[in-house]
């Protein structure tokens, strides 16, 4: 489970500002793991302050992406909250927030093979 979900994010981030995805319904039978992200700009934020440091700027790109897949939650004590759903069917496929991570992997192959 911990590396289709490793999959599901990675893909997720680095398709997401590159392809449109269609919401999929969610698979009979799948497994659902879902997680809340609550302040996610303020890690952004100073991670972009560490202008010296390339791997800071690397991070907060994906972090940046990540946000962008979120669904956004009720605001929690002045911290904002982005919600995020991962089922993995039992044929495999997994989908993050109703979007098809397969369907995205397939387009990064596509994209990486021009």
């Amino acid at each position: 489970m911990q590396t289709h979900l490793l999959a599901a994010v990675t893909a997720l981030c680095l398709a997401a500002p590159l392809v449109e995805a269609s919401a999929q319904q969610r698979p009979a039978g799948s497994e659902s793991v879902e997680v809340t992200v609550r302040n996610m700009e303020a890690a952004i934020n100073r991670l972009n302050q560490m202008r010296d440091n390339p791997k800071a700027a690397q991070a907060a790109l994906v972090l940046q992406l990540l946000r962008g897949a979120g669904r956004p939650g009720p605001a929690e004590n002045g911290r904002s909250r982005l919600d995020y759903r991962i089922d993995v069917a039992p044929d495999g496929r997994v989908l993050v927030n109703d979007v098809d991570v397969n369907a995205l992997i397939d387009t990064i192959n596509r994209m990486q093979r021009r």
